[in-house]
């Protein structure tokens, strides 16, 4: 039986030949990227590297949101460019950190059940933040507010972002608001899982996503979450619309199928779910509901430019963040607020449907 590094080696290929993404300090937008910033947490042993995007004008109050991007199984940090340097330009430090064994620089060393250790990862990226933890320069540091900070993932890198914010064992309290694209997992968290933080999230999900199934796992966690929350359905999204590709004339999620679909139905199963299932099994980890990638079928219609999902995405996580990370006397008011945007957007656009429960 075929092992899931293999599939993962096959996906690494495809992005590794397909992202465009630029790294390069965008400095006409007087922005600052910083890149091999390592951070070391001796007690686990874990070495990670990070890279830093912010405006080349600091605050000197300490209060700038502090957001980080989670990246996907065999993904990297470079892939949350396009939403570092939006979130950047809008006055945000933007962390990306490389999980040391789910992202695609050694193949080798992949390995999916490194997940339960992948939270301690952003809550060191956190305490870095926070000047806990050497590795971040002093003048970001004073610039963070550390009541201002939220957790972005994609994919593999939702379900971290679940783990991190919303799971009894692992959740960093730090964390105030949670942006799960296409995220894994939805499927199989239950009310009792999300008990345990009050935490707003935002659930961004194309109904043209062939690698993870919408229905069953972003849909599915709006009705099982009891956070305040937002569902947006993008029509004709995709799984890698997330990603610093540009558009192709086919839905971009066929790649990893055509090359690789065969394999995901001879999957080994989900052994990191069985550590935190029988870890704790009171936690809320209910059984799985998705179906494997590439072995569903996604609405017969148009799929959505990559382009355009990247506009949409950054619009309305702009939103969210700009309103929920704010002092909790002016939350109430900022909900309220944020619901009539999120209205507005939604009559304005024809490609996406917003629910709203916040």
């Amino acid at each position: 039986m075929l092992h899931l590094r293999y599939i993962t080696i096959i996906l690494a290929l495809l992005f590794m030949t397909g992202c465009n993404e630029s790294t390069i300090t965008h400095a006409e937008q007087r922005l600052t990227h910083q890149t091999g910033i390592l951070l070391k947490d001796e007690s686990r042993q874990r070495i990670i590297d990070v890279q830093l995007w912010h405006p080349s004008q600091l605050s000197q109050t300490s209060s700038m949101p502090f957001l980080i991007f989670a990246h996907g199984l065999g993904g990297l940090p470079k892939e949350g460019t396009w939403l570092a340097n939006y979130m950047a330009e809008r006055g945000y430090v933007v962390a990306a950190l490389k999980f040391p064994f789910t992202n695609r620089d050694d193949l080798d060393a992949i390995d999916r059940n490194d997940l339960p250790n992948q939270p301690g990862d952003v809550s060191l990226v956190i305490d870095a933040a926070l000047g806990q933890v050497a590795g971040i320069d002093k003048a970001v540091v004073d610039a963070i507010n550390p009541e201002r900070i939220a957790l972005a993932g994609h994919s593999f890198g939702g379900l971290t972002t679940y783990l991190t914010v919303y799971d009894r064992h692992l959740s960093d309290s730090r964390v105030k608001a949670a942006v799960l694209m296409a995220a894994a997992g939805g499927d199989f968290l239950t009310p009792d899982f999300y008990a345990n933080s009050p935490v707003p999230m935002l659930l961004l999900h194309g109904t043209h996503d062939l690698l993870v199934d919408y229905r069953s796992t972003s849909v599915n966690a709006f009705a099982q979450s009891t956070a305040p929350k937002i569902l947006v359905e993008y029509s004709g999204g995709t799984h890698l619309g997330y990603s610093g590709r540009s558009s192709y004339f086919f839905n971009p999620d066929n790649l990893p199928c055509w090359l690789a679909g065969a394999l995901f139905e001879k999957d080994e199963g989900e052994s990191f779910y069985d550590i935190l299932k029988q870890s704790d099994p009171d936690r809320g980890i209910g059984p799985y509901s998705a179906p494997m990638p590439c072995t569903f079928a996604v609405p017969d219609s148009d799929f959505m430019a990559i382009e355009r999902q990247r506009f949409l995405s950054e619009q309305i996580i702009a939103m969210f963040l700009d309103s929920l990370l704010t002092a909790p006397e002016a939350i109430t008011q900022n909900k309220t607020r944020l619901k009539d945007l999120l209205a507005q957007f939604d009559a304005e656009q024809q490609d996406i449907e917003i629910l709203n429960d916040l």
